[in-house]
């Protein structure tokens, strides 16, 4: 009997670790609606508030020199090839003359380059926040560089993004990892 409880306190352990993220995505306000009959949507990455692996991003920064503009081009890149997944039409990328601009403030990245932060969705003209996503997380895979593990949990934080966008009737409340 004991040995049955050790076992289950190990799961229940393992599955909240993993269920934690799950749940504590939250859409608080406006609606990714919008963006159903956009063809191009522009992205920004905010790093000035992040911290990477307990460090400021700007050790991070120094430490990938000239590499850094690439490696963000890249990880954006990854966004939307996980966008694109869910919703064939819209193409994610540096595009400045597009109607909307998804601006993610990076809070943290975790030495798994598993990301932390929050999604504002702004009219790129205005600068009107239309949609906000707190702790938009999104999980990196296991093996790779720094750019390429970061660009997996872009990737996977895209997918989540494209499947709100794609079914609207899930931008409220708690959404799930997918």
């Amino acid at each position: 009997m004991q040995t049955i409880m050790k076992r289950f306190s190990v799961v229940a352990v393992m599955l909240a670790i993993i269920l934690i993220p799950c749940v504590a995505q939250k859409v608080t306000k406006g609606s990714l609606s919008v963006l159903k009959n956009e063809k191009q949507l522009n992205m920004v990455c905010d790093f000035t508030s992040c911290i990477i692996d307990k460090k400021p991003a700007y050790y991070q920064i120094q430490k990938e020199g000239d590499n850094w503009e690439k490696g963000v081009s890249e990880i954006i890149f990854r966004f939307g090839e996980g966008v694109s997944k869910k919703v064939r039409t819209l193409i994610v990328g540096q595009f400045p003359d597009a109607k909307y601009t998804l601006y993610y403030a990076l809070e943290s990245i975790d030495d798994d380059q598993d990301c932390f932060g929050t999604i504002f969705l702004k009219d790129t003209q205005t600068g009107e926040i239309i949609a906000e996503i707190k702790k938009a997380y999104g999980s990196a895979g296991m093996f790779g560089s720094f750019f390429n593990l970061l660009g997996d949990a872009f990737e996977d934080l895209g997918k989540k993004i494209g499947m709100i966008i794609k079914k609207p009737s899930r931008l409220q409340g708690d959404w799930p990892l997918y």
